[in-house]
């Protein structure tokens, strides 16, 4: 699955295009209205794709998503199952017990298959969209260090991290919107809504 975020949003493309893009899997940045791509970086913002249809020689993928915004110690979905994250989580270190937040886009399998991952981490709010059915809201409930968080519309989650709120005429999904110095990123799950930057 690409997924493209805005980089910064003021800058121009070394040959004057001034419509950027930035694959935040590969730091490649591209201008839309001449094509060319070089290589870019942000460095305020570091995205750790921690559960993916493709992965890195040693990784697990699967199919489903999952990344670890890891300033803000928010998971951003949690990909199709707990052994999967849980292994690629153990590769690059990330610790689930520092995770202080868990944003759900939607309720499909491959992005909340791995919703166990709470039994590894300590008080974690969770935020889901408010369509999300009673039977998954109930099992997030059950867990005793969750908080559960639904969201309709627009709000910040935490200082520079926004959801989206629920979009979509379907499939009810949010996005995360992360705000640093010089850029905002949209995070997409599936991206039901063919999101056009």
């Amino acid at each position: 699955m690409l997924r493209y975020m805005p980089a910064d949003l003021y800058a121009k493309c070394p040959q004057g295009g001034s419509d950027k893009i930035e694959h935040y899997v590969t730091g490649l940045q591209a201008c839309r209205q001449c094509g060319r791509v070089w290589r870019g970086q942000n460095k305020d913002l570091k995205l750790k794709i921690l559960y993916d249809n493709e992965a890195l020689e040693g990784f697990r993928k699967g199919h489903g998503f999952s990344c670890l915004v890891e300033e803000k110690k928010t998971l951003f979905d949690t990909g199709g199952d707990i052994e999967t994250l849980l292994y690629n989580m153990r590769k690059i270190m990330v610790d689930p017990g520092k995770i202080n937040r868990i944003v759900l886009s939607h309720e499909h399998g491959d992005h909340t298959g791995g919703i166990q991952i709470l039994d590894h981490c300590g008080h974690v709010d969770v935020y889901v969209p408010t369509p999300f059915s009673s039977r998954l809201k109930s099992r997030l409930a059950s867990f005793p260090n969750v908080s559960l968080k639904e969201i309709s519309g627009p709000e910040q989650i935490c200082q520079g991290v926004l959801t989206t709120g629920e979009l979509g005429a379907h499939v009810k999904e949010q996005s995360l919107i992360v705000e640093t110095d010089n850029s905002i990123t949209l995070i997409t799950g599936c991206a039901h809504l063919a999101w056009k930057i």
